[in-house]
């Protein structure tokens, strides 16, 4: 992954500015960290949120799950389902109970395990 995109999306996920949902990238209560990604790119090229295939989500370059292929490439990460130590990114986000931190959790496996800098 590139180094800089890496850094705006793990200081995203510190920010406090992004509140921690499940099961989409962006839902109408908050973001999946793979979304909070999407999200960093939008505000980069003027990216734009559609309405999602279920109630309350919300696709992004027509997914609604997974990272999409501009954000892919636009990253430089290696896949649609990016994995930590502790699994598959979807999944680690997705399976945290609602009363941990959440996102600085993710953003400390992210820098671990990617080495961000």
């Amino acid at each position: 992954m590139k180094q800089e995109v890496a850094r705006k999306w793990v200081d995203a996920l510190r920010s406090g500015e992004y509140k921690r949902s499940k099961g989409s990238l962006k839902t109408g209560w908050g973001f999946c960290c793979l979304g909070v990604l999407c999200d960093v790119h939008a505000k980069e090229v003027g990216g734009e949120w559609s309405p999602g295939f279920r109630d309350a989500t919300f696709r992004y370059c027509g997914d609604d799950n997974y990272l999409p292929s501009e954000v892919v490439q636009w990253s430089g990460v290696n896949c649609h389902t990016p994995r930590v130590l502790e699994g598959p990114l979807a999944d680690f986000n997705d399976s945290m109970p609602d009363n941990v931190a959440g996102f600085g959790t993710i953003a400390d496996a992210i820098e671990r395990d990617w080495e961000i800098l």
